[in-house]
């Protein structure tokens, strides 16, 4: 294509992409997926290795959700590096135990968020 793109012209490529986009004269060259689905304001758009398309991007989208997962896992919250377990099976039913923990921080926040929106009232300390 060659030249200069900004988001709102990787956009307008819906559903093919961009491949082979250097990234700001870096040298770094990617492919970039976009995905706009009903209900969304804004479209995804996504730097990737795989070639751009609907499925591709989607599937990335899913990915960010589970990488999201273990780093609250592991550094930004529950410290699994720091337990130091070594036997598969305690490993296990402690990241079954962290994943029903996460499910309840979550849905409380997500409680706490929806009844603040339903009453009026701004959030925040």
């Amino acid at each position: 294509m060659g030249g200069e793109l900004t988001t709102g012209d990787v956009a307008k490529l819906l559903p093919d992409g961009v491949k082979g986009a250097e990234l700001y004269g870096s040298g770094v060259v990617t492919n970039i997926g976009v995905l706009h689905e009903k209900g969304h304001k804004e479209p995804w758009i996504i730097a990737m290795d795989a070639s751009p398309n609907r499925y591709t991007v989607l599937d990335y989208g899913m990915r960010w959700g589970i990488e999201n997962m273990f780093s609250d896992f592991k550094s930004r919250g529950f410290g699994l590096m720091q337990s130091h377990i070594q036997k598969p099976d305690r490993l296990d039913r402690l990241i079954l135990i962290m994943s029903i923990a996460l499910y309840w921080a979550v849905s409380c926040g997500a409680f706490d968020e929806h009844q603040t929106a339903e009453s009026g009232l701004k959030g925040g300390l």
